[in-house]
């Protein structure tokens, strides 16, 4: 038991004497720059586990006497006719939730009227514009973008991992310059 107090003790000092050396050199700064060079440079460790997309989710009630006019106004490829479709929707407040950035498969689907335990990577395939009817409601959804399971993950998915990543290769290389110097 004395010899194993002894260890734990001598273990104890040493993480002290570790974070003594980590307090005082901890001034460093993981730069923008830092994260891009990293990611960049190892890129195939940052991969997606589920699928992220892109895109917009509005429900329209089905007595919305204009709704397929809306329709075709959500259907053009032209961004001019998408704002005036945000615009209408906003004036009769509709709900449109837009994705610019990439969000989690899952998130975008909880906008719809479908089971959870269900597959609807279906979904995914068609990249036009989809609808559902639902109760008094049409929902109509498009996914602009898609990144697949598996495919690298955008660098704003991958930035906390690679600071965390950064910061404990310095606070190693801190411990073991000291322990060194010791």
């Amino acid at each position: 038991i004395d010899r194993m107090v002894e260890e734990y003790r001598q273990s104890l000092l040493i993480r002290k004497i570790e974070q003594y050396y980590l307090d005082k050199d901890t001034d460093f700064q993981i730069t923008d720059s830092d994260i891009e060079q990293y990611y960049k440079a190892h890129k195939n460790d940052f991969r997606l586990s589920s699928p992220v997309v892109k895109g917009y989710v509005v429900s329209v009630p089905e007595k919305y006497r204009r709704r397929d006019w809306l329709q075709q106004m959500l259907r053009s490829p032209k961004q001019e006719k998408f704002v005036e479709a945000e615009q209408v929707c906003l004036k009769n407040n509709f709900r449109l939730t837009k994705y610019d950035e990439w969000v989690d498969y899952a998130e975008f689907l909880a906008h719809l009227p479908l089971l959870r335990s269900s597959n609807h990577d279906k979904l995914l395939a068609e990249r036009g514009l989809q609808q559902i009817h639902h109760q008094s409601l049409y929902y109509y959804f498009r996914v602009t973008d898609m990144l697949k399971s598996g495919e690298t993950m955008p660098l704003f998915m991958a930035k906390d991992k690679i600071v965390r990543i950064l910061t404990t290769r310095r606070q190693g290389e801190i411990i073991r310059q000291n322990e060194e110097r010791i």
